[in-house]
């Protein structure tokens, strides 16, 4: 938010980072997925990964919240950038959460452009 706040109009990201892709959820959809478990009663230990059925890049998430907050700049990636981040963006962290969807029978209350406005909404205060 506080990026696209200062952008004035064009904010470019770094494309090593603006590709990075990881699976991500909302807080209240993750609550849900955690009282499944809890609830579950079924014999065994089992591990579960909670999140959105579709993992997106950092720069798809900045369109959501671009588009969740009325933002309409242009947001793009240039191999130019690079990223101040020490971190190495080659490996992407998705989640495959289908073993939660069929074990316990999850799936999202909010939908992501929802919770997308939502975080928005809350944050705009803060920002």
């Amino acid at each position: 938010m506080k990026r696209l706040r200062e952008s004035s109009g064009k904010l470019v990201l770094a494309e090593e980072s603006a590709n990075f892709g990881h699976t991500h959820g909302y807080i209240d959809n993750i609550a849900d997925a955690l009282l499944l478990c809890a609830f579950d009663r079924r014999e065994g230990n089992f591990v579960y990964n909670a999140g959105f059925t579709t993992s997106s890049t950092a720069l798809e998430r900045y369109l959501l919240i671009a588009d969740a907050k009325g933002w309409d700049g242009e947001i793009t990636s240039s191999p130019d950038i690079k990223s101040e981040d020490t971190i190495d963006w080659r490996q992407e962290l998705v989640m495959d959460t289908t073993r939660i969807r069929e074990d316990l029978g999850y799936e999202e209350a909010i939908p992501i452009k929802e919770a997308m406005r939502r975080s928005v909404e809350w944050e705009l205060p803060q920002s």
